[in-house]
């Protein structure tokens, strides 16, 4: 488990495509961040956990419309 301090103006599905490059796996980080469940934008001054078992895709086979 890592720790991810976040930025301001900072979102779920950012911080999911900075990290995964989807940010669908934002649902994965609340999960495990219910504290912050509530946060839509942080103030930059939070520090999260990233889970290391999260999968990623690789988009670079997607077609562009699905990247």
């Amino acid at each position: 488990m890592q720790k991810y301090k976040t930025k301001m103006g900072e979102m779920w599905d950012s911080i999911a495509y900075k990290l995964y490059g989807d940010e669908k796996k934002a649902t994965d980080l609340i999960a495990i961040n219910p504290r912050f469940a509530d946060y839509i934008v942080f103030t930059g001054k939070e520090t999260i956990l990233i889970p290391d078992n999260v999968e990623t895709i690789d988009t670079s086979t997607l077609a562009p419309w699905r990247r």
